[in-house]
């Protein structure tokens, strides 16, 4: 347990289920984890090579969507404001976008901001409201 600490292997075992596979035997090093990549390709890599954010990517890749979707209208602005975060946040922070649905609205919730940087996060929000207007010609 100690070589891969507890957190790993409960996301391990987590992703077991969720992909409906059974870990390796004795030393689950070996056992092979579906990786999605940014480009929307999956690598194959084995558990102990993976970081813990790889492994999260892999269960969330794995488990089942729900079935309440987003609207198409919602889920349009809902990317047009996540590029936007992206644009005002370096990619190696812990900022965090999150959509969920409930009783038929799109609900937001930003995380992670640090205090010194709530400036920035405004900047972004203001951005991700509209869609910038292309000249046309």
């Amino acid at each position: 347990m100690r070589k891969y600490g507890v957190m790993n292997l409960t996301t391990l075992r987590t992703y077991a289920v969720a992909a409906d596979i059974q870990p390796t035997s004795g030393d689950p090093g070996a056992t092979p984890i579906d990786v999605p990549q940014e480009d929307g390709r999956v690598a194959q890599k084995p558990f102990a090579e993976c970081t813990m954010e790889e492994l999260k990517l892999a269960v969330k890749n794995k488990r089942k969507p729900s079935r309440a979707t987003i609207p198409a209208a919602d889920a349009a602005r809902v990317e047009f404001m996540r590029e936007s975060l992206a644009r005002h946040f370096a990619q190696g922070t812990r900022v965090q976008f999150k959509t969920t649905l409930k009783g038929g609205k799109t609900l937001l919730t930003i995380q992670g901001v640090p205090l010194e940087e709530v400036e920035r996060l405004m900047e972004a929000l203001l951005d991700g409201l509209m869609p910038p207007v292309r000249a046309v010609g």
